[in-house]
């Protein structure tokens, strides 16, 4: 199992270390030989310090050698990192501008709300024997205390009703037998058993 691992890391090694083949030929468009390098074709292009080539046309028509191109290729592995930095500066900088964009919209949604918020109304507190009750004055009144009070206190007796219901449905089964020695009988049938 050891040498397995040990094959499959130095393949890999090799692999990653190997030289790229040589992708130049003299018949392919700079379009074919960026394809082949791996490189975008506009830093291929930028690479060969030439402002007149075209993308279609053939290498060997426009009169680039192949050491321009592989000196292209060298100063485009120079200078990867920073093209590397470039895109990723440009897309740290989109998401946090879109983030600022999207926090100013979010700020901006509390200035919707146009509606006025009505003035408050006068409360009433009323004090009852349970404890006091607070609301509009035109919706308390004595017979609306009465009516909510007579409505929790039913509540409660409905509930408690329930419960002792489910007592009952639920409740253990019971042998009489041995119930007799709870009930005030016993003693009446001690008393003629002679105990």
């Amino acid at each position: 199992m050891k040498r397995i691992l040990v094959y499959i890391l130095l393949l890999s090694a090799v692999s990653l270390c190997a030289v790229k083949h040589d992708v130049y030929s003299g018949d392919a468009t700079v379009k074919e030989l960026a394809s082949k390098a791996e490189i975008p074709v506009k830093k291929l292009i930028e690479n060969l310090n030439r402002t007149d080539i075209s993308i279609d046309k053939t290498v060997a028509e426009q009169g680039i050698s192949q050491q321009d191109f592989q000196d292209a290729l060298k100063n485009y592995e120079e200078n990867i990192g920073s093209f590397y930095a470039g895109v990723v500066v440009v897309g740290i900088g989109i998401v946090f501008i879109s983030l600022i964009l999207v926090g100013f919209v979010i700020h901006q949604l509390r200035h919707l709300n146009t509606a006025k918020e009505k003035p408050s109304r006068r409360r009433k507190t009323v004090k009852t024997a349970v404890g006091s009750v607070t609301g509009p004055a035109e919706h308390i009144s004595s017979n609306a205390i009465v009516a909510v009070v007579s409505a929790i206190y039913l509540h409660e007796l409905e509930v408690e009703q329930q419960n002792n219901l489910l007592l009952t449905f639920r409740r253990a089964p019971l042998s009489m037998w041995k119930a007799s020695n709870i009930m005030s009988n016993n003693e009446f049938f001690q008393g003629k058993r002679g105990k």
